[in-house]
């Protein structure tokens, strides 16, 4: 099986079974102080869990995260709960939604220790429900630049912060939290690129980042240069053109004003070749 699109490079895989490892489906409290007894509060925030059965997502139950930033409250709020089971294979977090429209950060974290963890950021627009799924890629670490060693995972925190956004309350609704795993994959080399002498795109310096990377670009001859930016979840987020550069050498740079932390993936195009580069954004 190829398996290829405009934003990735080529590959080749095998058959892929997917498995889901449940973290909570919220389906076993009979009330809210059971929930709670699970999920809890971020030491000194302003946060509540409340079993949902107004707008569940999946089943009976879901979880109405209530919280306060600000205004005597800390600017960050949380609720959080302990992994079980084998966490060694996992491959992205999967669980639906219900935001509030607020403007502020989603920042979820997988913890290791008190001091060692992996977040992602998803900023908190509109109100309409959504199933979200995170690569496990996609979590940045708060130290360093290791992946995560998923197998020493042992909480999963839901925090919200202010972002770009103002103090308040607001409430998110949580349902049908998973990790997605990869149970057999077999990956073969991939086809030798085909591309002019002279194109090149080389990796983001410096990255991780944390307001501007940049990336040398070889061209063979002059012409137009089409950059794209792709956000952790592949939606197109930025796009501009760099026109009538001559053949040779150019540093393109990208700042990346308003956007989360996470893993971005650029493309640069030129004379109907591509290749793509990713960079991790830690705020």
């Amino acid at each position: 099986m190829i398996a290829s699109s405009e934003n990735l490079e080529p590959d080749t895989l095998g058959i892929v079974i997917q498995k889901f490892g449940s973290i909570d489906d919220f389906e076993e409290y009979g009330s809210d102080g059971d929930l709670r007894a699970a999920w809890t509060v971020r030491q000194g925030t302003a946060a509540a869990a409340f079993l949902e059965t107004a707008v569940p997502g999946e089943g009976r139950n879901a979880m109405r995260m209530e919280y306060t930033l600000g205004g005597g409250s800390p600017s960050y709020a949380g609720l959080s709960r302990p992994l079980t089971g084998d966490l060694s294979r996992i491959g992205a977090l999967r669980f639906w939604l219900k935001p509030d429209g607020s403007g502020r950060t989603l920042h979820i974290r997988l913890q290791e220790t008190d001091t060692k963890y992996w977040y992602a950021d998803r900023v908190l627009n509109g109100t309409d429900p959504e199933t979200a799924t995170i690569p496990l890629e996609a979590f940045a670490p708060n130290v360093g630049t290791a992946r995560p060693n998923t197998a020493a995972l042992t909480r999963i925190g839901l925090n919200v912060t202010i972002g770009n956004a103002g103090s308040g309350s607001g409430s998110l609704v949580f349902d049908d939290m998973k990790f997605l795993a990869a149970a057999s994959a077999v990956r073969n080399p991939a086809p030798p690129e085909v591309e002019p002498a002279g194109f090149s795109v080389g990796p983001a310096y410096p990255n991780p980042f944390n307001t501007a990377t940049g990336f040398e670009i070889r061209l063979p001859e002059g012409g137009d240069l089409a950059m794209t930016v792709f956000d952790p979840l592949g939606r197109e987020i930025e796009a501009w053109t760099v026109p009538n550069l001559p053949a040779g050498p150019h540093r393109i740079r990208w700042v990346a004003d308003g956007l989360a932390s996470g893993v971005y993936v650029l493309r640069a195009e030129s004379g109907g070749f591509s290749r793509a580069r990713k960079c991790v954004l830690m705020r």
